[in-house]
């Protein structure tokens, strides 16, 4: 039995070898066919038990890695902010929110609201409530964009 599987083995390395004379090697074919002769050699002498463990502890390995990754994204963000030499956390946010007492033009307010400068009473409201719908906090926006949207709208109005 043993002198087959010698044989076997043999046979599979010259065609490997064959394949590997030509200049078009299909890397991701003898990975695979690698893959399958070492676990083919496992299962025939016994240890594919033990191949099985060890896939196991990494795919536990790996869950719990996962999950790390997961509970810690804002740390990992900030520190990827803190590399690249973006502002962090409150800067920021100071950053990228208008000051409170600035002026809004009525050419900002109208892009805001993507309206044009022949847009109604109507029209404003109309595009107000379709942009808070999408941008209120409570259905995923953020307060400063609410913010925005509410005072293009009080712009327009007067």
């Amino acid at each position: 039995m043993r002198l087959l599987f010698i044989a076997a083995l043999a046979f599979l390395a010259w065609l490997a070898y064959q394949r590997l004379k030509k200049d078009d090697v299909n890397w991701k074919a003898i990975g695979l066919g690698a893959g399958a002769v070492v676990i083919l050699l496992l299962v025939i002498t016994g240890k594919a038990p033990a191949l099985f463990a060890l896939l196991a502890a990494a795919m536990a390995a790996a869950t719990r890695v996962a999950s790390f990754g997961l509970n810690n994204y804002s740390l990992f963000e900030q520190l990827y902010r803190k590399i690249k030499g973006e502002p962090i956390g409150e800067q920021a946010s100071q950053q990228a929110r208008p000051p409170r007492d600035s002026k809004m033009t009525r050419g900002e307010a109208l892009s805001i609201l993507g309206l044009d400068e022949s847009a109604t009473p109507e029209d404003i409201k109309k595009a107000h409530r379709k942009l808070i719908s999408a941008l209120h906090p409570d259905k995923g926006g953020t307060p400063e964009l609410a913010a925005r949207v509410n005072k293009a709208r009080d712009t327009l109005l007067g």
